[in-house]
């Protein structure tokens, strides 16, 4: 987050979308693959265990805070995942992720 922020603040968007890409890369190659199957719940348990409700939280906070990184430059993007995963985390109040203050993420 903080060397995104840095190219931001140098207007260095190239190197953005750069780590950008391979930050996604990383977590889909690493941490999703990795908990596929704690994920999908192959039980089909009604009730989801701990492990696999930490491991999607862990998801969706992550993916909550892309969406913060990169609303800047990929608006609807940001909007799309924001909205589809806010319900998921009470603390997330505001109706769309463009009425959050930049700065209150870094």
């Amino acid at each position: 987050e903080k060397q995104m922020h840095e190219y931001y603040q140098s207007y260095q968007f190239s190197k953005l979308i750069s780590t950008f890409r391979e930050f996604i890369e990383l977590l889909n190659n690493v941490y999703i693959k990795l908990n596929r199957t704690v994920m999908k719940n192959n039980d089909h348990d009604e009730n989801m265990n701990d492990l696999t409700i930490e491991s999607l939280t862990v998801l969706g906070y992550v993916l909550i805070r892309i969406a913060y990184m990169v609303a800047p430059i990929a608006p609807f993007i940001a909007e799309y995942v924001y909205r589809n995963i806010k319900h998921l985390f009470s603390s997330l109040e505001v109706p769309s992720i463009h009425l959050c203050y930049y700065s209150d993420f870094y």
